[in-house]
């Protein structure tokens, strides 16, 4: 257990923009998708969570592997949760809604210094990485996601409206409104230290899974969640009363 807690102790010194960050591509790469996953057993509960890290830009061969990884779960009877913040694509929406919804981004950027799009876009400076050569972004479709599966994340107005009800209202700035969402935005080292971007893109979402789970209460569940979420979804499952089952080597 102290290991783990080392674990994530180093990793929230780190910067926390993406799930993807360079120690967890190491502790993927070469790694079959069932290699990757850990199971966790609630023996007075009779519960079981598999954990499955995942990386959110690779090749079409990986996400088809998660799939029918996903697929022989759900034949096992597992029910799938799966990662994704919600956003809206802004010509969907009423004009009497569009400034709302455009300030809602603008917060998001102001605390994560990102403005949220497909990492495959090569318009949007903000990202902090992009997909590389013949990788493609994830998304649900990729990976085999069903409307039997549980979105287990925010819409970004909820995430938003938790991190005010949390920290305080997200006050946006000339700055903010000047810039465009696919323009270069820069903040100074002061600026990013007012808010607190790791308690919005992880605390928020991680908290929001362990709601979902203790809400539906599944015997058997899959988590399939960025791996920069794991170790911190492996302590709240731990807390729950569950114990991690060993691989056999």
């Amino acid at each position: 257990m102290k290991n783990i807690v080392f674990f994530i102790l180093f990793l929230s010194s780190g910067l926390f923009m993406s799930c993807r960050s360079v120690i967890y591509a190491v502790f993927l790469r070469g790694r079959a998708v069932e290699g990757k996953a850990t199971l966790m057993v609630n023996h007075t509960e009779e519960r079981e969570v598999i954990l499955i890290p995942m990386m959110h830009t690779g090749r079409p061969a990986y996400y088809q592997k998660v799939k029918n990884y996903l697929d022989t779960l759900r034949h096992r009877g597992y029910v799938v949760y799966y990662e994704g913040l919600g956003t809206v694509d802004p010509r969907m929406l009423p004009d009497s809604l569009r400034p709302k919804y455009d300030t809602i981004q603008r917060k998001f950027r102001r605390v994560t210094g990102m403005h949220l799009t497909g990492y495959d876009r090569k318009d949007n400076p903000s990202l902090p990485f992009k997909t590389k050569g013949k990788q493609v972004t994830e998304t649900p479709e990729l990976k085999g996601i069903t409307k039997e599966d549980i979105h287990a994340d925010l819409f970004i107005a909820e995430l938003i409206k938790r991190y005010e009800a949390a920290k305080g209202k997200i006050v946006l700035t000339e700055y903010d409104f000047q810039t465009g969402l696919l323009e270069k935005y820069k903040l100074s080292r002061q600026e990013k230290e007012q808010y607190n971007s790791f308690f919005m893109l992880q605390e928020l979402r991680n908290e929001y899974v362990s709601e979902l789970y203790r809400t539906y209460r599944h015997p058997k569940v899959a988590i399939v969640y960025g791996a920069g979420h794991f170790w911190f979804l492996y302590a709240k499952i731990r807390d729950m009363g569950f114990e991690e089952v060993k691989k056999k080597k």
